[in-house]
């Protein structure tokens, strides 16, 4: 994480780190970092072989279906996928351990997979803010070139 973020090496961009720095900002909720792994619904569906519709690889894989591909520009689909994209403010009203951790707002409980309570995952994001403020405060980085 700390090379693909502030190393002084430049290479090429490392997911999923790219995109959570893309999204990250230091006032508040960051975007989204589920398109790094094609699990978005707002811009990823998962079809199988008959065009049913899943909302990720997950659920495709497990049969767990929404529709079918004849739905694609249906408001329902568009609706669902959106309530699935704010899954995460549930885990406030459950009063979910996740819902209570300083990284929340960067990881959104996309590594909780049914977790019972917490794991160590925290201290890794909390790394990793850390990582992403000090590279949202280098002056290269927010012109949007690569250190030298």
């Amino acid at each position: 994480m700390t090379y693909a973020l502030i190393g002084q090496v430049v290479h090429a961009p490392i997911e999923p780190f790219a995109t959570l720095a893309a999204g990250f900002r230091l006032d508040g909720l960051c975007r989204d970092w589920g398109r790094a792994e094609y699990d978005d619904p707002t811009r990823f569906l998962h079809l199988d072989r008959d065009g049913r519709i899943a909302f990720s690889a997950r659920e495709c894989a497990a049969g767990e279906f929404f529709g079918e591909l004849t739905m694609l520009d249906s408001i329902a689909l568009h609706a669902a996928a959106r309530t699935r994209g704010e899954a995460w403010r549930e885990l406030f009203a459950q009063n979910h351990f996740c819902a209570r951790c300083r990284a929340f707002r960067l990881c959104r409980a996309r590594v909780a997979g049914g977790k019972r309570k917490p794991d160590g995952c925290d201290g890794f994001f909390d790394d990793m803010m850390d990582v992403l403020a000090r590279r949202a405060a280098q002056p290269d980085r927010r012109a949007g070139r690569q250190a030298p």
